[in-house]
């Protein structure tokens, strides 16, 4: 599901790329990989204009361990963006 979701978000199918990202996360819930998933979720939706996916991905993202500076930054600028878009 993770490759199917790249391609849809390659050819710029951003909700069905987050669809196919969304059920990647559930098959590798509790793996490290379910953490890849939820940033290609999360950046799937800020292309799809999807704001309320944003907000709860950016939510569950910010409870990861050990963040980078770039990703707490990508989290940050992606919730502001979505509190923007949805008023």
């Amino acid at each position: 599901t993770y490759q199917v979701g790249l391609k849809a978000f390659h050819a710029k199918d951003f909700p069905k790329a987050t669809a196919y990202f969304k059920a990647a996360v559930e098959r590798w819930k509790g793996q490290p990989r379910e953490t890849e998933a939820r940033w290609a979720v999360l950046r799937a939706a800020v292309r799809a204009s999807d704001w309320h996916e944003v907000l709860e991905q950016t939510s569950l993202l910010s409870e990861t361990k050990g963040l980078s500076e770039a990703q707490t930054n990508e989290l940050f600028s992606s919730r502001v963006r979505a509190f923007e878009n949805l008023g």
